[in-house]
């Protein structure tokens, strides 16, 4: 097989000691990198440089699992390949612009000045051309880092596959093409769902992003009560979620599978 042509100047850091952290694994440290792209060898090639770096870093292979990182990190930079199956990298940046503000490269095989331009429209921060010299992918890192607020905080959540958007400044929850606007407990449970997602959240989890120290001792039945509102107000047929759904004797999830029609 022949080398990478893209990075193949990062092959040297393979055996060489990485201060960065690989955090698909899970980890809370600052200067976090998120790499979007289906092509593993290049995703993993590109990460590797990025721990030699002293970057830390986080991986998907497609638009949902990008959302799904930016959710459970909160990423300092996102690099994001164009040219992706499916959901393609100018998509993929508009859903990630409704839930993060950190700066995104889009890094594309394509260097025509219109994809360059229709990036920067869709809200990239910048535009690489592969093959991309390591050198100056961490110089454009660094630019558009030096432009950024020293916190990043996520914006909200995105699920784009059952339609669901959720602006934690406003406290909008968009569904289909309704905009909920819920009660403050209604919508920290929301948001916990979403920030597990799709993974279950736990009672504890619950009780602890709803009530912090203030957990009333009939906290369960509560929780419960709020999920039967929150479905009242969001499902179709509340009697048959189609999305908060129930793990039984552990908490509730968000399945983000689900297609709901509201």
């Amino acid at each position: 097989m022949l080398p990478n042509p893209y990075l193949v100047e990062t092959t040297q850091f393979q055996e060489e000691p990485l201060p960065g952290r690989d955090l698909d694994e899970p980890d809370e440290t600052p200067r976090l990198a998120l790499v979007i792209d289906d092509d593993e060898e290049y995703l993993n090639l590109t990460k590797l440089m990025l721990r030699r770096a002293g970057f830390n870093v986080i991986s998907a292979t497609n638009c949902e699992l990008a959302l799904q990182k930016c959710g459970q990190h909160t990423p300092d930079v996102i690099l994001l390949d164009l040219m992706m199956p499916g959901t393609d990298g100018w998509q993929t940046c508009q859903y990630l612009r409704e839930v993060t503000a950190a700066p995104i490269l889009m890094i594309s095989a394509k260097s025509d000045r219109e994809a360059a331009i229709h990036s920067l429209e869709v809200g990239a921060d910048d535009f690489l051309s592969k093959p991309v010299h390591h050198h100056e992918l961490l110089a454009r890192i660094d630019s558009v880092l030096r432009r950024m607020p020293e916190q990043n905080r996520p914006k909200g959540y995105s699920f784009p596959k059952i339609n669901l958007h959720i602006d934690l400044e406003t406290h909008e929850v968009r569904l289909g093409d309704q905009i909920y606007y819920l009660a403050p407990r209604e919508f920290s449970l929301l948001v916990t769902l979403a920030a597990h997602a799709p993974h279950p959240t736990t009672y504890e989890e619950l009780e602890k992003a709803i009530w912090e120290a203030q957990t009333p001792p009939d906290s369960h039945t509560c929780i419960k009560n709020l999920v039967f509102m929150l479905r009242h107000k969001l499902e179709n047929d509340p009697a048959r979620p189609a999305f908060i759904m129930n793990f039984r004797g552990v908490g509730y999830y968000l399945q983000t599978h689900a297609h709901p029609s509201n």
